[in-house]
């Protein structure tokens, strides 16, 4: 609900929050304390939702914005007691047409407010400002308002109660035929079941006089009019309005109730969360659609029990609102659905709550790592102070066994950590001959396990050890074991 405050001796002030509203809180309390005081009545300042909430206790002060209000209008002056007030781009204003109600205009004759009964429609949006121009306005039109104000509503209150009633009454018969078509359905199919499957014939046979009385109990109740059975229903769904837990409700003639929420807020860990109104959808199938209905969202979620296609994790409420739905009970529904919106569990959500207040700290058990750009970068393993544990080593890097961890990575520089050898499946003329990382034989050396006699260009890699040698600054020479006398030399030479 909206924040409300008490002032000492007035009834209490009400003044809900909307996107676009840059006048502040005290501003607006101080002029609507006015009205207040004057008719000792509370007073209740919000967007106009576009309808009027009849009330015979409360003055209600609507706002018109582009949310409920079509074709927006600009004017630059407003003139009030002979002065002219300069309006800034942003305080638009509303055709009044659609708008019920006695009007009240500035000096000019041009549209500022509508009074009708309780209810008191600002057509420009004043409070886009703040500026003398808009405080103004609001002086203005609510010192006309007073005597214009009638809050002798019951026989509109009573009007209400019928439209709800003959709107439900439309709903309840088409849902009703809806089951008739069901049970109509099932009946056949199960009189097709019972002449193409034999073996199914003493099942069916058994199941039709059960379906039989349904569709026969349906029809006798759809001659009737069960005035009172409806009554009841619309009364509740009046009685939800009237308790401010929801701004409207209506049920559509093909079977689907569509209801708006008052705004949302949400306690949990000493902070408070608005996460603004919802348009809650009942199809005539019973699936239950919920999406925002002022764009409070985060990163496209609407709730945090609500996924970003508006459809709802009920959790252990979805047997209960399953059998009030299917029963007709939506007054019921619609309050188990009121109920889920004012809850948090922070176990299964969708989204942290702490994402819809960007000034939230956040949770005690939200991780840093879930959605951070550098998660199992070099710098999130080397640097981060979130893993100064070792929650993520080398083996979780993003840069893992790559020409990155073997030649740029400052912690892997001699190979400390990861060895490019490790798990290496070339072979050896790859590592002696082509390996980056061995180029100097650092790594391994071919002559460390050479059991030749000598080292000629007869060896693979004798032209690659000649090279290295050279690059040492030693001579390219041919390294060779020395050659045995020939046993079969003459005696005569050896004398010599």
């Amino acid at each position: 609900m909206p924040p409300t405050t008490a002032l000492p001796g007035l009834p209490a002030i009400t003044i809900a929050s909307w996107p676009g509203r840059a006048m502040p809180e005290h501003e607006l309390q101080a002029a609507l304390a006015f009205i207040a005081h004057k008719l000792k009545r509370p007073v209740e300042l919000q967007a106009y939702p576009g309808s009027h909430q009849y009330c015979a206790d409360v003055v209600n002060v609507y706002v018109c914005t582009e949310e409920a209000c079509e074709t927006p209008r600009n004017v630059e002056t407003v003139t009030l007691a002979g002065k002219e007030h300069a309006l800034e781009p942003e305080q638009r204003f509303f055709p009044g047409n659609p708008i019920p109600g006695e009007g009240i205009s500035d000096d000019a004759g041009c549209l500022l407010a509508k009074v009708d009964h309780n209810c008191i429609t600002f057509v420009v949006e004043f409070t886009a400002s703040d500026n003398e121009a808009g405080q103004a306005i609001l002086a203005h039109v609510l010192e006309k308002a007073i005597p214009l104000l009638d809050f002798e509503v019951a026989e509109l209150l009573s009007r209400d109660r019928e439209r709800m009633l003959d709107a439900f009454r439309q709903f309840h018969l088409s849902a009703l035929q809806r089951h008739i078509q069901d049970k109509s359905s099932a009946l056949r199919q199960l009189e097709y079941d019972a002449e193409d499957h034999y073996r199914r014939l003493v099942q069916v046979e058994r199941q039709r006089p059960i379906v039989q009385a349904e569709l026969d109990a349906l029809q006798e109740y759809g001659k009737t009019d069960k005035d009172e059975t409806m009554a009841k229903q619309a009364g509740e769904l009046c009685s939800l309005v009237a308790s401010g837990q929801y701004e409207e409700i209506t049920p559509k003639p093909d079977g689907s109730i569509h209801a708006r929420t008052s705004s949302v807020t949400i306690f949990h860990d000493d902070w408070e969360f608005s996460l603004g109104c919802y348009d809650i959808k009942v199809d005539p199938a019973g699936k239950v659609t919920i999406h925002s209905g002022d764009g409070t969202e985060a990163e496209g979620y609407p709730h945090p029990h609500v996924d970003s296609s508006g459809r709802p994790c009920l959790g252990n409420i979805a047997p209960d609102l399953a059998r009030a739905i299917g029963r007709m009970r939506i007054a019921e529904a619609l309050s188990l659905l009121r109920e889920f919106l004012n809850s948090y569990n922070p176990d299964n959500p969708y989204i942290k709550i702490s994402r819809f207040d960007p000034d939230c700290p956040g949770e005690e058990d939200d991780d840093p790592c879930e959605d951070c750009e550098e998660r199992c970068t070099p710098y999130c393993i080397m640097d981060c102070e979130h893993n100064e544990m070792g929650s993520y080593s080398c083996s979780d890097c993003c840069d893992y066994r790559t020409d990155f961890c073997y030649g740029e990575c400052e912690r892997n520089r001699s190979f400390d950590y990861v060895h490019p050898c490790h798990d290496c499946e070339e072979g050896k003329d790859y590592c002696f001959l082509e390996c980056r990382w061995n180029h100097d034989w650092a790594l391994s050396n071919p002559c460390e396990e050479c059991e030749r006699d000598s080292c000629d260009d007869a060896c693979e890699y004798f032209e690659k050890r000649e090279e290295l040698n050279f690059q040492k600054g030693g001579p390219r020479e041919r390294t060779e074991q020395p050659q045995q006398a020939d046993a079969a030399e003459p005696a005569g030479a050896a004398a010599e």
